[in-house]
């Protein structure tokens, strides 16, 4: 929640559900969810967990388990 900038409340049912896909599904770290939620705020300015689980599933595809993967697809 911080990571997007929200700080006055927990996540609300839709929001959690994301998290463990994420968390779960994906087997993502914590860094990883983070760089996503990043770059989530970096484009649209503001917080969008569809947006995030977008570049997450994108990732999943392409195989990415660590930040090291994401900066190889970067480059």
């Amino acid at each position: 929640m911080k990571a997007f900038g929200i700080n006055d409340r927990t996540p609300v049912e839709p929001e959690l559900k994301y998290i463990e896909k994420w968390l779960t599904s994906y087997d993502f770290s914590l860094e990883l969810i983070l760089e996503a939620c990043k770059r989530t705020m970096d484009r649209l300015h503001k917080p969008r967990f569809e947006y995030a689980d977008g570049i997450l599933q994108k990732w999943a595809s392409q195989n990415v388990h660590h930040l090291e993967d994401v900066r190889a697809l970067d480059s």
